[in-house]
Formats: structure tokens, sequence, C-alpha cells
């Protein structure tokens, strides 16, 4: 009986041993399954970083070229405002010139008239009426209400007034070449009103209404 016992739990033992065995083939072939599973895993994520790599440079470079762009149109357009500026400055400095000119011109062709009025007549004398125009007290209160509506329509009527970009000065927007070539000085705008009169009628002695494009319709 004892053999037989013995014989029986070799036997179990074999029995359990050939079990373990079984799962032990049964569990590596489920790990090799496991394995091969999370390598196909691992390629497809290594595969996906590396092109959401590739759209993060594209990406870089389009916000690179979009930069660069940016930074030349700021370019274009900075030098587009100088030039602006410089063809500005040049178009006043030719309109002024041409001013002189024609004042010159003008100053020339009457200075064998008594009526011409002289370069150096003396800034604190006002005028009451044009020079070189027709007296009479019917005529001189038109000229005066003329010379208002002058006045109001390059100005408002104000003696102090500048423009927004400080060229044009004064209550007849005088700039001031156009101001130094009727015998002003310094500031049109800071010169008494009886002053700017003057040198209103002066230039429109040698110019004519013209000095003034818009507003000297209302002058004779």
């Amino acid at each position: 009986s004892f053999d037989v016992e013995r014989a029986t739990q070799s036997a179990l033992r074999k029995v359990l041993t050939i079990g373990r065995l079984d799962q032990a083939r049964e569990a590596a072939a489920k790990l090799q399954v496991l394995k091969a599973q999370a390598e196909d895993g691992v390629t497809d994520l290594s595969g996906k970083v590396s092109r959401l790599g590739a759209d993060v440079e594209s990406v870089t470079e389009d916000l690179h070229r979009v930069a660069n762009r940016q930074q030349t149109a700021q370019f274009a357009l900075a030098a587009a405002h100088a030039a602006q500026a410089e063809a500005e400055a040049a178009a006043l400095a030719a309109a002024a010139a041409a001013a002189r000119t024609s004042a010159s011109s003008v100053a020339s062709s009457r200075s064998g008239s008594s009526d011409s009025p002289p370069a150096d007549l003396p800034r604190s004398t006002p005028t009451t009426s044009l020079p070189s125009q027709p007296s009479g007290p019917g005529l001189n209160r038109d000229l005066a209400n003329a010379w208002a509506r002058v006045r109001d329509c390059e100005s408002g009527g104000d003696y102090r007034i500048t423009s927004p970009d400080g060229s044009y000065r004064g209550a007849y927007q005088f700039d001031r070449s156009t101001w130094a070539s009727v015998g002003g000085s310094g500031d049109p705008a800071a010169a008494p009103p009886e002053e700017q009169d003057r040198r209103a009628k002066i230039l429109y002695d040698l110019v004519g209404r013209g000095a003034w494009p818009e507003c000297g319709r209302f002058l004779p």
C-alpha cells in the first residue's frame, strides 16, 4: 500500500507539473502577443511623434515667413511715409520759391510805379486799404468786408491760430517763407493783427488773390 501511495503522489506531481508547464507556455504566448502589440503601438506612436514634429517645424517656418513679410511690409510702409514727407516738403519748398519768384517779378515790374509798396515799410504802420486800389468810402467798406471774409475762410478770424502741422500761421495762414518775402519777421501768428493785415495786403498787391487759392475768391 505504501508503494501505491507513493506512486499516486508521483503521478499527481507529474500531472501538476505538466499543468504548470502548459500554463507557463500559455502565459509566454500571451506575453509574446502583448509584446508584439506593444511594439506595434510604440512604432505607431513614434510615427505620430515624427509627423507632429514635422507639423511643428512647418508651422514654425510659416511663422518665420509671416514675420519676415510683416517686417518687410513695415519697412516698405516707413519708406513710403518718408518719401511722402519728402515730397510734401519739396512741394512746399517749390511753392514758397514760386511765391517768392512771383513776388520779386511783380515787384520788379512795378519798381517805377509810385503805387508800389516800399520793401522797408515799417511793420508798425497799419494799412486800412489795399495798395494800388482806387479809394472811396463805399469801396473801402467793401474791401474791409472782403478781407474779413478772407480771414474767416482761412482761420475763422483768429490771428493766433496755426495749422495742425504748424506750417501755416495767423489770420491769413502765412507760411514763414511767404511771410518773410513780404517783409515780415518772426512768427506770423505772434505778430499784431494790424501787422498781419498789412503784410496780407502787401502780398495781395504783389501776387493778387491767387495767394489764397480758395479764400481769395472774396477779394476783387
